[in-house]
């Protein structure tokens, strides 16, 4: 808490503000603001609000938890920028004739495509592919098809379900290289590092998380997956207990970073899982790409590929 001070100070200063106008406009004692700034005392929850709110900025960056001073709410307010159009994501003609295959539903002529596009399923690689430049560019067309009203929702999900029951069903020819993760028998070295995902209360939507979790586990780590309403006591839990050296949070939606932010904070007060490395990752992080670091984690991922990055240099 030591930066409150300061930063209030800063904060004042560069709103041209006497500590008797600050006061002022806080129904406080000119003596208190001189007392908050000299982190002589503390702010109470009401007051800490009130100062965030006049000087538009985050309440982490107040407590020093953050050196950026927007605010989520700000990021998520912001012109939101063009995104690509469904046409755009079914330019590959592999990727459009797959999506008319899931479209006519015949899950024999769909599983015949994957045999005849993709030899090599004793290859990492191989599923690596099929979740980047296969599934990804669905489910991209499908969203942006269901959010310009041109999908039912029973339509989304029916694309949604369908990509999940796929990649159920991959997992049972995953290579049996020796890792060990929810899908397989296979013990991994004790040396494997282990990787828990989740997604923020409220998330609905998982099969990106889930491509993500796959792509851990194909490059060697113990994977965990929790559901996504466990209380955030019990995920700091299973971080201590697993010895978790990574966590991987989605939010799809803008209305759920808050509560993912809110468990990012939790974990970073705590002074046995503040040093977890934290990796997030949803359409709102795509749209707005600084926000990952507004809320505190360490890495964001678009997609697969850029998961697969990150991996090789933690």
């Amino acid at each position: 808490m030591g930066d409150f001070g300061k930063r209030l100070k800063k904060l004042r200063q560069n709103h041209n503000l006497r500590q008797v106008d600050l006061a002022d406009i806080l129904g406080l004692a000119q003596t208190t603001i001189t007392n908050y700034e000299n982190n002589d005392r503390f702010p109470g929850q009401k007051t800490l609000k009130e100062i965030a709110d006049y000087f538009n900025v985050s309440l982490d960056y107040l407590l020093g938890r953050t050196s950026n001073p927007t605010r989520i709410d700000h990021f998520l307010k912001q012109e939101r920028p063009e995104l690509q159009s469904a046409e755009d994501f079914l330019a590959d003609e592999k990727v459009k004739r797959f999506f008319e295959l899931l479209s006519n539903r015949s899950r024999r002529d769909i599983f015949q495509f994957l045999k005849d596009n993709y030899s090599d399923f004793d290859s990492p690689q191989t599923y690596e592919d099929i979740y980047s430049n296969l599934f990804t560019p669905i489910l991209y067309s499908v969203g942006n098809l269901w959010e310009t009203n041109k999908f039912t929702i029973e339509d989304e999900r029916h694309y949604s379900s369908t990509i999940n029951d796929l990649m159920a069903q991959l997992r049972l020819f995953f290579p049996k290289n020796g890792f060990a993760n929810e899908y397989s028998d296979n013990k991994s070295p004790d040396s494997a590092k282990r990787m828990l995902a989740l997604t923020a209360p409220g998330e609905h939507h998982n099969i990106g998380i889930q491509m993500i979790t796959d792509t851990f586990t194909l490059k060697g780590w113990h994977t965990h997956y929790l559901p996504s309403e466990l209380p955030v006591e019990n995920i700091r839990n299973f971080i201590l207990e697993g010895q978790i050296d990574l966590l991987a949070i989605s939010a799809t939606m803008s209305s759920n970073v808050n509560s993912l932010k809110n468990i990012i904070s939790f974990l970073r007060n705590d002074r046995k899982t503040k040093n977890i490395k934290i990796l997030v990752g949803g359409q709102p992080f795509n749209v707005y790409p600084d926000l990952w670091q507004e809320i505190g984690a360490d890495f964001w991922a678009r997609d697969v590929s850029e998961t697969i990055k990150i991996i090789n240099i933690i």
